[in-house]
């Protein structure tokens, strides 16, 4: 009959709106379960080496809110908070502490979260906290044309974060006079930065200037001097 019809048309609606229904709900909550994962995804370290220095920073990428802390969990059994620095809610870092209860313990580092239902720690890592065992050496440059006010990097390893100088000479094995000593940025163990600063005009007539790193353990020359030109600049060069 035409009512038995009508019962029948109403019924395959009602059928198929549930199941779209249905799948819309389920793309809702798959929506909101991504959603929920990536608000408190996992920081990952950008410390590829695993190896860091007391007043070095290490960068870090994930989730984060201006909550949440580092805390370093030393090998003796003490812990040590510290805050994140950061740059955007996916991006920060944090300085290791200078005095660490134990310097060459190995640490786990965690983002902490009050949000987080893990009971606030979000990830660990483990890495060695300590200082270089030998003298610098592999001592190359970002840039060998430069001029005075420009910043440029130095590469090598065994680099210290605190106690590391750079002097610019003339000579190739960085000694004799006159020499320049310059104010230098570690940033860890591979890698460092100063400015060129204006006196390193006067150290070569040719311009060659080879530079220098001195550490606590000893130091190393650049095989390959840097040319310093005439004129200034700021910043990279």
């Amino acid at each position: 009959s035409f009512c038995t019809l009508l019962e029948y048309v109403w019924l395959v609606k009602s059928k198929l709106l549930t199941r779209l229904d249905m799948r819309a709900l389920s793309l809702s909550l798959l929506a909101l379960l991504v959603l929920a994962a990536s608000a408190f995804a996992a920081p990952v370290l950008n410390q590829p080496r695993r190896f860091v220095q007391p007043k070095e920073w290490v960068y870090i990428n994930g989730q984060f809110n201006e909550t949440d802390k580092i805390v370093l969990s030393y090998s003796n059994g003490q812990t040590v908070e510290a805050g994140i620095y950061l740059y955007n809610n996916q991006s920060g870092g944090f300085t290791v502490p200078e005095n660490p209860p134990a310097v060459t313990a190995t640490i786990a580092v965690r983002a902490k979260s009050s949000d987080s239902a893990a009971g606030g720690v979000s990830h660990a890592y483990d890495i060695a906290v300590g200082v270089p065992a030998g003298k610098p050496n592999g001592i190359s440059l970002y840039s060998f044309n430069t001029r005075p006010g420009c910043y440029n990097y130095v590469d090598g390893s065994n680099f210290f974060v605190s106690g590391s100088k750079i002097t610019l000479s003339a000579n190739s094995d960085g000694s004799g006079e006159p020499q320049v000593s310059v104010g230098v940025t570690a940033y860890n163990s591979n890698q460092m930065g100063f400015t060129v600063p204006n006196a390193a005009l006067g150290l070569s007539a040719s311009g060659k200037v080879f530079v220098t790193v001195t550490t606590p353990l000893g130091k190393a020359t650049s095989e390959r001097p840097m040319i310093v030109n005439n004129g200034t600049s700021n910043g990279f060069c």
